[in-house]
């Protein structure tokens, strides 16, 4: 562990049990979230995206959106 991670952990044992299990269950979250970022991106499909999106940007073929013109969308359920 880095010297920052060991404050940060040490400074975590200091606060009450409630407070703790909330900030361990987001950091729990978060690692989970970018695991899946990096399986994302991993994946051959996300290059082939990723360069039509850098494509169009570069062509500036992006659009302007403004979310009061945005149509509703339809309730499901």
């Amino acid at each position: 562990m880095t010297s920052t991670l060991d404050k940060a952990l040490e400074e975590l044992k200091r606060l009450p049990e409630d407070t703790q299990a909330a900030i361990v269950h987001d950091l729990l979250e978060m690692i989970r979230s970018e695991a899946r970022w990096d399986r994302q991106f991993a994946d051959p499909r996300s290059a082939a995206v990723l360069k039509r999106l850098a494509d169009e940007a570069a062509r500036d073929e992006t659009f302007d959106f403004d979310p009061a013109t945005r149509p509703a969308l339809k309730a499901t359920g």
